[in-house]
Formats: structure tokens, sequence, C-alpha cells
């Protein structure tokens, strides 16, 4: 593939990521918020936290984002968290793309939330 090619999907992956993190996440975080209280959504992205931070070690490439969703969920399921899949997932998208755009050396705060 040609570099200019390459530098121009790079691009637009950039702005489908960027219009996902604007308009999807927040649907995300009122459809959530709409559906359980305060506390299950404390708890559960308590656990999806410690769960998000397992994958990312057990799991350390970049390419096993579905692996990696999976195996949270899984472990949720596991741990007896009551919640729907997508649920489920729309915490973890919310979590990882507070980190994406925090930095996963910080500590997630309630702003998640």
């Amino acid at each position: 593939m040609k570099k200019e090619y390459f530098d121009i999907l790079i691009s637009v992956l950039k702005i489908i990521l960027m219009l996902v993190t604007i308009y999807v996440v927040p649907k995300f975080k009122t459809f959530i918020e709409e559906n359980t209280t305060a506390k299950q959504r404390q708890e559960l992205i308590n656990f999806a936290n410690i769960a998000i931070k397992i994958a990312e070690e057990y799991y350390k490439d970049k390419n096993k984002g579905k692996e990696k969703k999976d195996f949270v969920i899984e472990w949720l399921n596991k741990a007896g968290i009551k919640a729907t899949e997508e649920q489920i997932s729309n915490i973890i998208d919310m979590i990882v793309a507070w980190y994406n755009a925090n930095g996963w050396n910080k500590a997630i705060t309630k702003e998640v939330i």
C-alpha cells in the first residue's frame, strides 16, 4: 500500500475514533444511568476496572480487543455481577475510552460514572 493511502486511512480511523468518543460513549453513559442505580454502577465499574486491568496484563498484544472484552465479560459473570451483557459491554467501552483518553497509568475517577 502506498504511504499516502496509509496516511489517509490512519486519518480516517482517527476521525472515526473521535466521533465514537464524542457521540457514542455519552449515549452509553446515559443508557446505563437510566437502567441502574448509582451503587450498582459503582460496583460494576469497580469490578470492570479490575477485570480490564487483568485482561490488559494477560493479553499484551494490541490487536486482542475482542478477546480482552470477552475475558472481562466472562470474569464479571463469574464474579456474580448482575447486569446485562449490553450494560457490561457499555461499561467496558466507557472505561477503556477513559483510559485511552487519560492514560492507562492513571487511577480511574468518578467522572466515568
